[in-house]
């Protein structure tokens, strides 16, 4: 098993996908979350909105961007401010057996304001191994979930006739959308 290190700020562990701990202790999620200060949000925000304006009718789905969405506060409120700046999006989820009713009732206020919604389920007892494996060798249940989010963004745009011109929620100009 590898060792496993635990950020000092936030509490993250290493083992999770894209977590580095620094010679500090500290986390390159924290440390770039300290480093949003120096962002500069106008500028980030007259990006995004060109960016915007280039991608609303480029798909011939329909849908201009995907965005994977749990239920939880990050990827609803990214999903509401694609409608604010009058995207189309298409969300999906990987139900997976920790969803909380709060998730599960901010799936439904979004696909009741009228937000497409695919939702994948995995066969228990597949995720059930997967889940135990991924526990015992990194310490997170959390790793087959983050593959088949990342797996099915490329999925669905394929699906949805996306050529690369969409806007991906997991982009870094969604940031911008914390000055919205």
């Amino acid at each position: 098993m590898n060792n496993i290190i635990w950020c000092n700020n936030c509490i993250l562990p290493n083992t999770r996908p894209n977590i580095v701990i620094n010679d500090n202790g500290i986390c390159n999620a924290c440390v770039n979350h300290s480093n949003k200060k120096l962002i500069n949000w106008s500028k980030q925000l007259v990006a995004l909105k060109k960016i915007v304006k280039k991608i609303k009718n480029k798909s011939k789905s329909g849908f201009n961007c995907l965005i994977p969405v749990s239920g939880g506060k990050d990827s609803t409120w990214q999903t509401y401010n694609c409608l604010k700046l009058g995207l189309k999006p298409l969300t999906f989820t990987w139900r997976n057996p920790g969803m909380t009713s709060t998730g599960l009732k901010n799936l439904h206020n979004l696909i009741n304001i009228g937000v497409d919604h695919i939702q994948w389920t995995v066969n228990p007892e597949v995720e059930a191994k997967f889940m135990l494996k991924t526990f015992k060798k990194s310490g997170s249940t959390a790793i087959p979930k983050s593959y088949l989010e990342l797996t099915t963004v490329l999925h669905n745009s394929v699906k949805c006739s996306f050529k690369g011109s969409g806007l991906c929620a997991k982009s870094p100009f969604i940031s911008a959308f914390n000055t919205l």
